[in-house]
């Protein structure tokens, strides 16, 4: 793959794949969001590090799907991916996908706003201001979220782990609690959700990544 080309491939079961199959990483979205999100980041991570990238919808949010997302489904479709990659060189989640990466017990992660049990404290008027509630399919509201987000997680092997300057405080208290265990980057001027389309998180996380597939070799 050139330097400035990076082919994107839209699969037979919807996943979007970037650049080359060797190495790969697996990008996982936030709750509400979708693969496309994350499609700008994966372009500049594929184009910088010549690395491929795969990209997929979660349960619950595909528009033209029916599956809900419960803790099954989605920790079930993340280690399908991780199955089918054959020991993917890393992980990028975003908020709920980052929580998922961490879940899945994948050594390399980048982690981005990864939130903890305490964003559900407080209303329910905060909790959708917060999240930017979308048509997402859940047994119930929110079920599929709290359910995953409560989950017991340890970092992984192999962390970096960036938070918004105006990011959730639970968000934040992870961050603090985790320096010991992670590479800790706050990315100053973003929110929960614009942290993972800023320039500065892209520059730090192709910065690291580097230096992970590096020593890798």
């Amino acid at each position: 793959m050139k330097r400035n080309q990076a082919m994107i491939e839209l699969l037979p079961n919807g996943d979007l794949a970037i650049g080359p199959s060797s190495p790969r990483g697996l990008m996982i979205h936030g709750y509400g969001g979708n693969k496309e999100e994350l499609l700008g980041l994966g372009v500049q991570l594929a184009l910088e590090l010549g690395v491929g990238l795969l990209l997929f919808d979660l349960p619950g949010h595909a528009p033209d799907r029916d599956d809900l997302l419960t803790m099954a489904t989605a920790t079930a479709a993340v280690r399908v991916r991780l199955e089918a990659e054959a020991a993917p060189a890393f992980v990028v989640g975003h908020s709920l996908g980052a929580r998922l990466g961490l879940l899945a017990g994948v050594p390399v992660l980048a982690a981005i706003s990864p939130p903890g049990p305490a964003l559900f404290d407080g209303n329910r008027r905060a909790l959708i201001e917060t999240l930017r509630s979308r048509r997402v399919r859940e047994r119930t509201p929110y079920s599929g979220l709290q359910e995953i987000i409560t989950a017991t997680v340890s970092p992984a092997a192999e962390m970096w782990l960036c938070y918004a300057s105006n990011d959730l405080k639970s968000v934040k208290d992870l961050a603090q609690n985790w320096q010991e265990h992670a590479t800790i980057e706050r990315i100053s001027g973003t929110s929960h959700l614009d942290i993972v389309s800023h320039s500065a998180t892209r520059a730090r996380l192709t910065t690291w990544l580097a230096d992970r597939l590096k020593s890798a070799r």
